[in-house]
C-alpha cells in the first residue's frame, strides 16, 4: 500500500486524506484549547492560542456545535459540554 500512495498518480487521493485528517485534527484542537482554557472563548481567541485559520476554527466551531460538544455560557463565548 505505500508503494501505491508515493506514485504521482495517486497524490490527489493522498491529499485528500490528508485534508480529511485535518480538518479532524483541527475540531479536536479547538476542543483542546477550549478544555485547558480557564474561560469560556471565542472564535478569534481560539485563532490567536492555536494559529489556526479563522475559516476552519468557524467551521470547527460549527460542527462541534452542532454535535453538543460546545455549549454557550455567554454570546459568542464557549465552552466544552
Amino acid at each position: 500500500m505505500p508503494k501505491l500512495l508515493a506514485t504521482e498518480g495517486n497524490n490527489i487521493f493522498q491529499n485528500h486524506l490528508n485534508n480529511m485528517g485535518s480538518k479532524m485534527d483541527i475540531k479536536e484542537k479547538v476542543l483542546d484549547i477550549m478544555r485547558t482554557a480557564d474561560q469560556p472563548l471565542n472564535a478569534g481567541k481560539i485563532v490567536e492560542i492555536s494559529g489556526l485559520d479563522r475559516k476552519d476554527v468557524d467551521k470547527a466551531m460549527t460542527q462541534l456545535k452542532k454535535e453538543e460538544k460546545i455549549v454557550s455560557p455567554k454570546r459568542c463565548y464557549w465552552t466544552p459540554a
